[in-house]
């Protein structure tokens, strides 16, 4: 990671940025103990055919459905303001739709912490390899409530839908999800997404065990979009130990995640 800081905060000298560019790619391309970003794409298809060979591209696969497993019982600081709405909508709620959920990691932790209606349906939707390794999970810890799915039409009807650190690796954007269902949930939670003040882009990211191609959006944008289904911000909040870290485009880079509660106004 000294690289990518010093590459970012020098002025580079005619010559150098060459020979910084290929010493980053072969540390991106092997590295497998660091969330690491490399370049700016203006699609999910372009940003894929850049990856390198030497891992796997996308979450469909064992080793990223096997991440995670160590913060199953832990919350972090980005978790407090998600903790702070679903302590006030659980209550009322009966379905809970957990889009990227992963094996269900949020409900492990956030079940210390909240207390969940005996009748709440958690749901989590997620690609085919991580929901096979959740609900395997979710038979050993006798999971009560939780299923999984892999298909986001299931969040038609759910009074919450969550989505965590899971939309900048969906290319449909989420207002565009929300709107081919034919009951839209009533209220809507974003949370650790990189959400910036610039034109939405597209940019390559190594989870350590695969490359996934990583949409960074324009605030403004997915706000505008929800808007036009109904929904009104409630809540707005930034992470700011989070950061998106690009290196060579200092521009695009954010050093800081945000997230937003949106109320169906309907």
């Amino acid at each position: 990671m000294a690289l990518i800081e010093w590459v970012d905060r020098i002025k580079l000298l005619p010559g150098v940025r060459p020979v910084l560019e290929q010493r980053y790619e072969r540390f991106f391309a092997t590295a497998a103990d660091h969330q690491l970003f490399r370049g700016i794409y203006g699609s999910f298809e372009e940003a894929t055919r850049s990856a390198p060979n030497t891992k796997p591209v996308g979450y469909d696969d064992p080793g990223p459905a096997e991440m995670y497993r160590g913060r199953l019982d832990q919350v972090f600081p980005t978790d407090y303001p998600p903790l702070f709405w679903l302590s006030k909508l659980l209550a009322n709620a009966r379905s809970l739709f957990d889009f990227g959920g992963h094996v269900g990691v949020k409900y492990y932790a956030y079940s210390r912490y909240l207390e969940f209606p005996p009748n709440l349906q958690w749901t989590v939707c997620d690609v085919p390899a991580v929901a096979r390794a959740g609900a395997e999970l979710a038979r050993e810890r006798s999971a009560r409530g939780l299923t999984f799915v892999t298909d986001f039409g299931s969040a038609s009807g759910n009074d919450i839908l969550f989505c965590c650190g899971s939309l900048q690796y969906v290319e449909t954007p989420l207002e565009k999800l929300l709107g081919g269902l034919r009951d839209l949930p009533k209220h809507v939670i974003v949370s650790s997404t990189p959400l910036g003040d610039g034109p939405s882009f597209v940019t390559l990211n190594s989870i350590g065990t695969a490359f996934c191609p990583y949409s960074v959006r324009q605030r403004t944008e997915l706000v505008r979009g929800m808007q036009r289904l109904g929904y009104e911000v409630e809540d707005e909040w930034e992470h700011p130990g989070k950061t998106c870290i690009i290196p060579f485009h200092p521009r695009e880079s954010l050093m800081s995640y945000r997230g937003a509660y949106f109320r169906s106004a309907r």
